[in-house]
Order: structure tokens, then C-alpha cells, then sequence
């Protein structure tokens, strides 16, 4: 009787197992999905003109003088964030404009 006990226990451990393998598989996978959907920006000011950059390649995104304008012409199946990820591009642009500095509290 101990072991019938013993064998359903030992089943079931690894049966929970593979449940929880499972179920950290799917969740490294979406969170790779995820993630790949990011493209951290870098963005530079030259007079009035706004230059985005892909901040892993150096790669051209895109140049506009408005946060609204940028939103039009990137396709937005991505998520476009600034280096430290913080905010979107889009505002980053939109504070540059309105020329806003981020309160900092010490």
C-alpha cells in the first residue's frame, strides 16, 4: 500500500514538473516576443529637425519636426522608446519641444 502511495506521489511530482516547465517555456517565449517588439532610439536635434536613430545599430528611423509627425511616419508595429527607456520617442520629441525638463527630486 506505501508504494501505490509512494508511486501516485512520485507521478504527480513529475507531472507538476512538466506543467511548470511548460508553462516557463511559453512564458520565456512571449516575453522573447516581447522584447523583440522594443527598438530603443536614440534622437538628436539639429535646428528644428529631429533625427531618430536605432540606438542598437546606428540606423536612420526617421526625421520630422513634430512628435506628431514622427507618430505618422513610423509604422508603429513596433515600440519606439528613448536609450533608457523611459518614455516613447514620441514624447521624447513632444517635452524637446515644449521644452520640458523632467523635475528631479533629491
Amino acid at each position: 500500500m506505501e508504494l501505490i502511495v509512494f508511486i501516485w506521489f512520485v507521478v504527480a511530482c513529475f507531472l507538476y514538473w512538466r506543467v511548470v516547465e511548460a508553462r516557463n517555456r511559453r512564458n520565456e517565449r512571449l516575453l522573447k516576443e516581447f522584447v523583440a517588439h522594443i527598438v530603443p532610439c536614440k534622437v538628436e536635434k539639429r535646428g528644428s529637425e529631429f533625427y531618430v536613430y536605432n540606438g542598437l545599430n546606428s540606423q536612420f528611423l526617421a526625421q520630422c519636426k513634430t512628435g506628431k509627425e514622427l507618430e505618422d511616419i513610423m509604422p508603429l508595429d513596433k515600440m519606439y522608446m528613448s536609450w533608457n527607456c523611459e518614455k516613447t520617442v514620441f514624447d521624447v520629441i513632444d517635452d524637446w519641444e515644449n521644452d520640458c525638463t523632467p523635475l528631479r527630486s533629491t
